[in-house]
C-alpha cells in the first residue's frame, strides 16, 4: 500500500502527510471497487495493478470536486484487466 500512496501523492502533487490516512482509506475503497469489477493483483510485482489503483484512485479524488469524466485510457486499462482476467479463468 506504501507504494501505492506514494504514487498517488506524486500524482497529485502533494508532498506532506496531512492526508495519508484519508488517502490510504481511499486507496482500499480503490482496490475494493476492483475486486468487485473482477480486477485483483497478480501478486507483489504486479505494477500495472499497482499503478492502476493509484491512478483510478487520484481520479476518485479529484473528480470529489470536478465531476469529471473518467479518462479513456483509464477505463482502458480496467476494460484490458477484465477482460484478462476472465480469460485466465477459462484456460
Amino acid at each position: 500500500m506504501e507504494t501505492i500512496l506514494m504514487l498517488l501523492k506524486t500524482d497529485l502533487g502533494i508532498k506532506h502527510d496531512k492526508r495519508d490516512e484519508y488517502f490510504r482509506v481511499l486507496i482500499s475503497s480503490t482496490i475494493s471497487q476492483l475486486k468487485r469489477k473482477g480486477i485483483i493483483s497478480k501478486g507483489d510485482g504486479d505494477l500495472d495493478y499497482t499503478l492502476l489503483v493509484a491512478d483510478l484512485a487520484a481520479w476518485s479524488y479529484r473528480n470529489r470536486q470536478e465531476n469529471m469524466p473518467m479518462a479513456e485510457n483509464l477505463k482502458q486499462r480496467i476494460r484490458d484487466r477484465i477482460v484478462g482476467n476472465r480469460a485466465n479463468a477459462n484456460q
